[in-house]
């Protein structure tokens, strides 16, 4: 009955993810309003949000929303939260975030074997890696550095987004009535 006459293309819809129509702030908006809604304390709810963006800085494309869910029912968060705490990165973010997890972790650990300083990042070229093996190799290398890289910048990630949306979620519950009172005690 409320839907639209046009159908959203699959481009339109994928677009609309990394770049709002309307806006990042309505977008966001919308997804705290929708988060609200849910019978739940914005404790669990920050919670799920949290372990969502803290899988998000994980290297492991296509599991985020597994790994975010498992997160969520051990910190007992709520996994619809969780799996909206993902959308914290579009594909805008992800170079970004990969190769800042890249260097903390080569940081942490030492850089991988083979790596030159001021070369490529993981010391072998595409060019080397002309055969299964070697692809295999040029993603083990990378893997380790930003797995152990992604811990404190997800930790990171995750203690501001649970702040931000503990904080955005207080905003959006409070009543009409409450908010009225709150304004008649600021006049006073």
């Amino acid at each position: 009955m409320f839907r639209s006459s046009q159908r959203r293309t699959w481009f339109r819809r994928l677009s609309d993810v990394v770049w709002p129509r309307h806006g990042f702030r309505r977008a966001w908006n919308y997804r705290m309003c929708r988060l609200s809604r849910l019978r739940v304390c914005p404790h669990r709810i920050s919670l799920g949000f949290a372990a969502g963006a803290f899988a998000f800085f994980t290297p492991f494309i296509g599991f985020h929303f597994l790994l975010a869910a498992a997160l969520a029912l051990v910190m007992r968060g709520n996994l619809l939260a969780s799996a909206a705490g993902t959308v914290v990165g579009n594909p805008l973010t992800f170079p970004f975030i990969w190769l800042a997890t890249f260097q903390i972790g080569s940081a942490i650990v030492g850089p991988p074997a083979g790596h030159v300083a001021g070369m490529d990042p993981i010391g072998l070229s595409l060019a080397e890696a002309n055969d299964w093996q070697g692809y295999w190799e040029l993603l083990g290398d990378a893997i380790w550095p930003m797995s152990v890289g992604a811990i404190p910048l997800g930790l990171a990630g995750a203690a501001i987004s649970y702040a931000f949306c503990f904080w955005s979620l207080g905003k959006v519950r409070r009543t009409p009535a409450s908010r009225s009172a709150a304004a008649e005690a600021r006049r006073r």
